[in-house]
């Protein structure tokens, strides 16, 4: 049998669009939020409220399993609702803004010292369910937070994607 150029074309971009949406519905939809700091002692650390979510969307945009929802969208629909990022923690709130902004998980979380250690503790929220994963890095000093949000967003990656392996700690 003889296919024509034209049915031949048409073939071509049957696949390629065919493989366009199975890797478009295959990727995982997230939305960061903020990452509050629950230390009163320690003020400075105010400033990473908003650079934890932002060193994640770059280490996430690094994964072809994740799409990132963008954090102007996601502040954008909740203004619109007058809803607040700070409810973001709770899971049951955290669903109803997933769904309003397409998300399959929000991920937020908070800055806090404990003991003679600074922790970053991680909610992966999945919209559909409220399932609730936990993820927590820890160090002595702020000094290791590049490390810290680094093995946060690696141990992020792989809970979401199963890319990579787990590292439970890394040495400092």
């Amino acid at each position: 049998m003889k296919i024509g150029k034209t049915m031949k074309s048409k073939l071509l971009l049957f696949m390629i669009l065919h493989l366009f949406f199975i890797q478009a519905f295959s990727q995982i939809r997230v939305a960061l939020g903020d990452f509050s700091n629950r230390t009163s002692s320690l003020p400075y650390l105010d400033q990473f409220e908003k650079e934890i979510p932002e060193f994640l969307k770059s280490s996430f945009s690094q994964s072809k399993e994740i799409v990132l929802i963008e954090r102007q969208d996601l502040k954008a629909i909740m203004a619109e609702q007058a809803l607040s990022m700070s409810g973001l923690m709770d899971s049951s709130y955290a669903q109803m803004v997933g769904k309003l902004v397409e998300a399959e998980y929000i991920i937020t979380g908070f800055i806090t010292e404990a003991g003679n250690w600074i922790r970053i503790d991680a909610k992966i929220i999945r919209v559909s369910t409220g399932l609730v994963i936990s993820e927590m890095v820890r160090a002595r000093s702020i000094k290791n937070i590049s490390e810290m949000t680094e093995l946060l967003a690696h141990n992020l990656i792989f809970r979401l994607t199963g890319e990579n392996e787990y590292k439970e700690k890394i040495v400092l």
